[in-house]
């Protein structure tokens, strides 16, 4: 049962992170505009808006795979801590 358990709250954080990328691959400029208003005078906006996005993918993929799962959970939780 604890498996069961973990395997779920796994699945259930690597869709989250999925989804999240794909609203930022979706609609870069208001990721872009949102980045600038969140830190005004952050040079690379935009590019922020695209390794947060493939960030999150990378987390989605890590937490799939069983092996990779705790740096997986380790890595969401300090980008959720750093939002």
């Amino acid at each position: 049962m604890p498996d069961l358990v973990g395997n779920g709250v796994a699945w259930f954080f690597a869709w989250l992170f999925a989804t999240a990328a794909l609203h930022k691959f979706r609609d870069p400029v208001y990721y872009r505009e949102l980045l600038a208003n969140w830190l005004p005078g952050l040079p690379g906006a935009q590019l922020a808006g695209w390794l947060a996005g493939a960030l999150e993918v990378a987390i989605a993929i890590l937490l799939l795979a069983p092996a990779a799962r705790p740096a997986g959970l380790l890595t969401g939780a300090m980008l959720l801590l750093l939002y």
